[in-house]
């Protein structure tokens, strides 16, 4: 969120909700929120005590603005039977969610600059599967580390995809073998 939209939200993001307007400059108008409006807001990776994710900040005003609720991925055994509901066997459901947490782990430790999410754990799944993005059958299967690199791999720096690719390497040797 642009610092500039954040501003704008401000008004109707009000604890006193008498003053919960919106004013458009441009047209003159005044919107103001309803009863039981709100302004839900998330945000990806915010793991330390600066608020930093990826050289941006959230404002104090959003802040101050906001209930918190942290939530955190999902144990590796939990994002495992979630990719078993869409179609993966256990053994690449447990391959993928271990390969996630050892890339999360190597974020942590400063090595990866962007962490997988669970919906990129589906996506590449659902590749190896034939499944278009919504689920629906109809693709070819896309191999291990084939689909790694479309949907994961391939958006990251050099230094940090040749970094990974020993062990996606050696994850798709004990997915062949088994």
């Amino acid at each position: 969120l642009v610092p500039e939209l954040a501003a704008i939200l401000h008004a109707v993001m009000e604890p006193d909700t008498r003053r919960r307007r919106l004013n458009i400059p441009e047209t003159g108008e005044t919107i103001e929120a309803s009863p039981g409006f709100v302004v839900a807001l998330t945000c990806n990776g915010l793991r330390d005590q600066t608020g930093s994710y990826h050289g941006h900040r959230l404002s104090g005003a959003i802040l101050t603005r906001t209930w918190h609720a942290a939530a955190d991925y999902l144990a590796p055994i939990e994002e495992a039977k979630l990719l078993e509901r869409i179609g993966a066997s256990a053994t690449l459901a447990r391959t993928v969610a271990a390969s996630m947490q050892a890339i999360r782990e190597k974020h942590l430790s400063q090595e990866i600059t962007t962490p997988p999410s669970t919906r990129t754990a589906v996506q590449i799944v659902r590749a190896m599967l034939g499944q278009h993005p919504d689920g629906t059958p109809g693709l070819k299967r896309m191999p291990w580390l084939r689909a790694w690199q479309a949907l994961y791999v391939g958006s990251l720096a050099a230094n940090e995809a040749n970094a990974l690719a020993p062990m996606l390497a050696q994850a798709d040797a004990q997915l062949t073998t088994k």
